[in-house]
């Protein structure tokens, strides 16, 4: 079964950024993923529908989801992700 955010830091306490945006993995800040991005035509890393966790998208042992592609049809899917259509498709989603 998919894990998510929630469930990877529960056992260590810590907060989905805590997890993800750290110096063993991704020594970045919420703003520096906006602004690694923010060439895109909707910049997924903005908060305009509030604080999404990461694992939203991004996914541990399995394609990441491009999950703004829910409502924006229009939304370029990178090479080697998938969509939220696709990936409601998928089994044991969390």
């Amino acid at each position: 079964e998919e894990r998510d955010t929630d469930m990877l830091t529960e056992a260590r306490g810590l907060d989905g950024d805590e997890f993800c945006l750290n110096e063993a993995c991704h020594n970045m800040t919420r703003e520096d993923l906006a602004d690694a991005t923010s060439d895109m035509k909707r910049n997924p890393h903005i908060g305009q529908h509030g604080k999404v966790e990461c694992s939203e998208c991004h996914k541990a042992h399995r394609a990441s989801v491009l999950t703004c592609t829910q409502c924006h049809a229009d939304m370029q899917v990178p090479e080697g992700w998938i969509s939220a259509q696709e990936a409601k498709l998928l089994p044991n989603q969390a």
